[in-house]
């Protein structure tokens, strides 16, 4: 096996090189992370406990356990997820609450419903519009820009309901990482809004 002298191709600029010598960077990073998981371990709790008006009407859905997940690469940038209600089924559809904290970009609370759920719980985005929620209609639910690329607005969209069985629809807010300290009341502010608009299509 030949080797190949002389010097890497692989360029990297002397910012970039000042970081990897620096510990603090990632440690902060990670304390970052931790803190923001921590976040939503308590919001599940607060979660569920503003849920009570649906659990009676769809247990298999809310009596499931909430799920706070991490990882490094959304987009190239760290990020910590929590779902609940989580519910992605082929069959009846999606209904998911999912918040989420994307680095660089900040935090986002979404409700996320297609099929069954879409059809029977519509009228929820009218009441969510008027919350000031951005709601629209995707082909991708997997996308987390508050809009997504491919977003398309319910007065655009302008269809049939029956027409958005094969779609998903989206209702999110955002706020920046700057109100960092006011995140947590923000996340259940929201939560309550979206659980009511639900709750008056029972």
């Amino acid at each position: 096996m030949r080797l190949h002298g002389g010097e890497s191709k692989v360029a990297l600029s002397a910012a970039e090189w000042k970081l990897a010598e620096t510990p603090t960077f990632i440690l902060t990073k990670n304390r970052v992370i931790d803190a923001v998981s921590e976040l939503f371990g308590e919001l599940a709790d607060d979660y569920r406990q503003l849920s009570i008006p649906l659990v009676a009407h769809y247990p298999d859905i809310f009596n499931v356990m909430p799920k706070v997940s991490k990882g490094e690469k959304y987009e190239h940038m760290p990020w910590v997820m929590l779902d609940y209600p989580r519910n992605f089924g082929d069959q009846e559809g999606h209904f998911a609450i999912r918040s989420f904290f994307w680095w660089g970009h900040g935090f986002s609370i979404r409700l996320q419903l297609s099929g069954s759920f879409l059809i029977r719980f519509y009228q929820a985005f009218a009441r969510l519009e008027q919350q000031g929620f951005v709601c629209g209609i995707t082909n991708n639910p997997w996308d987390q820009q508050l809009p997504p690329d491919d977003w398309q607005s319910l007065q655009e969209a302008n269809r049939p309901v029956a027409y958005y069985h094969q779609r998903y629809a989206i209702a999110g807010k955002k706020i920046p990482v700057d109100q960092w300290p006011q995140v947590k009341t923000f996340y259940q502010e929201q939560y309550r809004l979206l659980i009511a608009a639900l709750a008056g299509s029972v």
